[in-house]
């Protein structure tokens, strides 16, 4: 059977290349040759390169052999680098041939040209004392790639670039300064950065994914306008995840971090990520962000914290030492859940909604509300017991609330509203086996009956046993 074409060719600038079978005749037991072109240029009869391609030219091609076990090392337009210090100044692709140690006082690998690729082959670009910078990109270059090695031992940077769209993948960096610094419009995807003094810092309309940052100083750091996905940032001395304004964090883990996990500007979205154990709040967002489907556990400080504005859906809180969700002003909190927090489970703004969630043995109030809130079709039981606290299941300071349709079981007070002629409307609860009294509403509120269902005659009753 005749073996496949190749499904990757390494060292391929970064515009496109159409391969095929050579038509040469081969020997028995010989490997098949092929050939390269660039994308759109005609392939001629296989055998040499044409007459003016010259060694190195690019858009030139030739035969190409392949062995049954052999990767392709190099194509004729890449450029071997095998000794440092190095310096790029023409567009092109460059490969490592073997692993390589700079010189103290000096950079290792320097590019002044626009549209490189730097391929690091699965070899190590490696510093010692007084090294200065891996690959250093001083200027605002354009299109470059980094890739397939591993930089270590750099004692200011890893990578410094004030490239735009650059592209940094599969890469192990250690023990450098930064690990990666670089402009806007840039990509980091499936990095490994462990014990460099700071992490990955990016400009405004970046991606960073498929990346694990552990044991630097600042994990992760990005723009505005940035994407960050299913990264791992794990025993940061700084914040693990941070990103500016308008940016989206997707599937990403922060744990023992300090002091916060993930922290994010204004008009951001958090989904699907995990904060756990870290030194302060779990998950900090500026106003108007969207936070869906996070869990906060652990955490010495609150779990969920969100500016004015926000909206939190579908999140989980457990065993932070603050509040399990703390929102701003304007905020909507619906289908939550909040357990075993130190402090209250859910603490919400003026003109905040709370709908659906429930709140179970926290140290403070299950759902605490100032003015002017919604607070509906929740469920708050347990809350002070463990603790041996006095508080109430639902509790309202302020006043305008509508208190609807919630559950207060086995808390010390079901539902509680401390305002004095507040106008609060309270209709509909269950209220049960609260400790001291299952309804404590001040005069001047609007309290439907409270009686038992089975002799209600007001839909506005509120239960009570």
């Amino acid at each position: 059977m005749n073996n496949p074409l190749p499904t990757e060719i390494v060292h391929l600038p970064t515009w496109i290349f159409h391969t095929r079978r050579s038509s040469r005749s081969r020997k028995a037991g010989e490997a098949p040759y092929y050939i390269a072109a660039r994308a759109g240029e005609k392939l001629e009869p296989p055998h040499q390169p044409r007459s003016d391609c010259g060694s190195a030219s690019v858009g030139c091609y030739s035969a190409l052999k392949r062995g049954a076990n052999e990767r392709l090392t190099s194509l004729p337009w890449s450029t071997p680098i095998s000794s440092l210090p190095y310096t790029i100044t023409n567009a092109g692709s460059y490969y490592l041939t073997t692993n390589l140690t700079g010189l103290s006082g000096t950079n290792g690998i320097m590019i002044t040209a626009n549209h490189v690729v730097l391929d690091l082959a699965g070899f190590a670009l490696s510093g010692v004392a007084g090294a200065t910078v891996g690959v250093n990109l001083p200027a605002t270059q354009t299109n470059l790639l980094v890739r397939n090695g591993t930089i270590r031992g750099w004692s200011n940077l890893g990578i410094f670039g004030n490239c735009v769209n650059g592209q940094f993948e599969h890469l192990n960096l250690s023990d450098n300064g930064t690990a990666i610094q670089a402009g806007s419009g840039c990509r980091v995807a499936s990095c490994a950065l462990s014990y460099n003094l700071n992490g990955i810092f990016v400009g405004d309309a970046c991606t960073v994914q498929d990346c694990v940052c552990q044991s630097t100083g600042v994990g992760v750091q990005v723009g505005d306008g940035c994407t960050v996905e299913n990264c791992t940032a794990m025993g940061n001395g700084y914040t693990g995840i941070t990103v500016g304004n308008g940016c989206t964090v997707k599937d990403c883990t922060v744990k023992a971090n300090f002091p916060a996990g993930i922290r994010a500007g204004a008009g951001c979205t958090i989904e699907n990520c995990t904060a756990w154990s870290n030194t302060s709040t779990g998950i900090v967002a500026g106003a108007g962000c969207t936070i869906r489907s996070c869990s906060a556990k652990s955490n010495v400080g609150v779990g969920i914290n969100a500016d004015d504005g926000s909206t939190i859906t579908g999140c989980t809180a457990d065993q932070n030492t603050g509040a399990g969700i703390a929102a701003g002003t304007s905020c909507g909190i619906s289908s939550c859940s909040v357990y075993f927090n130190t402090g209250a489970g859910i603490s919400a703004g003026s003109a905040s909604s709370v709908a659906g969630c429930t709140a179970r043995a926290n140290g403070g109030d299950g759902i605490l509300v100032a003015w002017e809130c919604r607070v509906a079709d929740n469920g708050s039981s347990e809350n002070g017991v463990f603790q041996a606290n006095s508080v109430a299941g639902i509790h309202a300071t302020g006043l305008n609330n509508r208190i609807e349709g919630n559950i207060a079981t086995y808390n010390t007070r079901g539902i509680e509203v401390g305002f004095t002629n507040g106008n609060n409307v309270i209709v509909r609860n269950n209220a049960a086996a609260n400790s001291s009294t299952n309804y404590s509403i001040a005069p001047g509120n609007d309290l439907g009956p409270i009686g038992t269902a089975s002799a209600a005659t007001s839909p506005w009753a509120n239960i009570s046993h």
